[in-house]
């Protein structure tokens, strides 16, 4: 991971992309965004079988986070998913951060 502030105006299939991140054990780059209709969740991407798959909504990021699984990996190790719930919410949280601080 850089130093460098996240970006706040990038779109991803019309949603604000808050960032990115990778970790060793999902051996893919993840994607955070908002979502389509929820102004208080937001969502992570990821890759399946070559081809785009939402693997977790959050809502209520900014009070009381409550994840919710696709069902292709609700089944993974419960550690496993609580790390890249930390990991989204953290790429979330310097996204807001930085857009607060531009104004």
């Amino acid at each position: 991971m850089t130093g460098r502030q996240p970006m706040t105006d990038v779109s991803f299939l019309g949603l604000t992309v808050y960032g990115t991140f990778m970790l060793d054990t999902a051996r893919q780059v993840l994607t955070v965004t908002s979502a389509p209709t929820a102004t208080d969740t937001i969502r992570v991407w990821g890759r399946w079988r070559g081809r785009r798959a939402l693997l977790l909504t959050i809502a209520c990021p900014d009070h009381r986070p409550e994840a919710r699984w696709g069902s292709g990996w609700v089944d993974n190790p419960a550690d496993w998913r609580r790390t890249i719930e930390s990991e989204a919410l953290a790429v979330y949280r310097r996204w807001r951060d930085a857009k607060v601080c531009d104004g």
